[in-house]
């Protein structure tokens, strides 16, 4: 709905720009949500208490409220264990995540800041040398 609306509000002549830019949204949104999962899995992986009963790992690396609900129902000390386990291993999953995005976005800044430095900002994107040319009147 989001998108549909978006490329609603764009003029047709830029709507493959948009559709491009959405797709790329949508697909580094993607990319980083699986970043954030196999950090998780495997933070979890190594900081998991010992003495889990079989399958509790492997479910509770599946989400973040997966391995909290699994905690609940552990005893004790092991479930408190495992909650702790799981919500530092998605909290260092989402910083290191957040801060590959913050390099990813300052290089493109970078990088979009050199190839914009020649670009006049009173100057007209649509205009071409082709309307300049002059005419050859008889």
């Amino acid at each position: 709905m989001t998108n549909d609306l978006i490329m609603s509000s764009v003029r047709p002549e830029r709507s493959g720009q948009a559709a491009a830019v959405s797709e790329t949204a949508y697909e580094f949104g993607t990319a980083f949500g699986t970043a954030i999962l196999g950090f998780y899995r495997t933070g979890l992986a190594d900081t998991a208490p010992a003495g889990l009963p079989g399958g509790v790992l492997e479910a509770a690396q599946e989400t973040l409220a997966g391995a909290l609900l699994y905690a609940r129902e552990l005893p004790g000390e092991l479930g408190e264990a495992l909650a702790t386990a799981a919500t530092d291993a998605f909290t260092s999953a989402l910083s290191a995540t957040g801060g590959i995005a913050a390099l990813i976005l300052l290089a493109v800044g970078i990088f979009a800041g050199i190839m914009l430095r020649r670009v006049s900002s009173q100057a007209d994107p649509t205009d071409t040398e082709d309307d300049h040319e002059p005419s050859t009147a008889p």
